[in-house]
């Protein structure tokens, strides 16, 4: 979650940079470490016992996670600058609109939101953005009864490549009870042998 962007802007691209920089030196750390440790066991003489076969095994598993925790760290900083790029593209392009309905809301730990969205022609879309951007919706939700079904259906204007968004446009509220009695209702009136 910390490496989602809240915004396109240069405060937010630092605040990634910054915290893939953490990452990565602590899973490429952990990697170094893994390594002087199976080194460590490979160049240890073998014990009384005469068999290095435990010592052996242990040293390889040792590099194997160390590969592991190299590749982690490889990803994130892929990741990450995959992500940058296209933000950095994006302060060029304007925003697209899309519409759908909220799916669901996370909180990310530096202030950011990440929101799923189904759109209007069935995807799936994942959508990050700012507290400030995404206040009306988080308002909105706060404000409904808990316990009650509804659907929340939004127009956001977001950028395509980094898919932060810009703005949230339009929103509408659904209480699905009432769709529920309505259509319950009409499903008894129509079946055989009712007037």
């Amino acid at each position: 979650m910390g490496l989602c962007l809240a915004s396109v802007g240069d405060s937010e691209l630092q605040r990634l940079l910054f915290k893939r920089l953490r990452l990565i030196v602590l899973w490429a750390g952990g990697a170094a470490a893994l390594v002087v440790l199976a080194n460590g066991l490979a160049a240890a003489p073998p014990p009384p016992s005469g068999s290095a076969a435990p010592i052996h095994a242990l040293s390889l598993g040792a590099y194997a996670v160390a590969v592991v925790l190299a590749l982690i760290a490889g990803a994130i900083w892929l990741y990450s600058r995959i992500i940058v790029r296209r933000a950095v593209r994006d302060r060029i392009g304007y925003p697209v609109p899309t519409k759908g309905t909220v799916r669901g809301l996370i909180a990310a730990s530096e202030g950011g939101w990440v929101m799923r969205l189904r759109t209007e022609k069935g995807r799936w879309l994942w959508l990050t953005g700012s507290s400030q951007a995404l206040a009306p919706i988080r308002r909105r939700m706060a404000l409904l009864t808990p316990g009650r079904p509804y659907r929340l259906s939004v127009v956001v204007t977001y950028y395509r490549k980094s898919r932060v968004i810009h703005e949230v446009t339009g929103m509408a509220v659904e209480q699905l009870d009432a769709v529920f009695a309505n259509s319950a209702s009409r499903q008894v009136g129509t079946e055989p042998g009712l007037p």
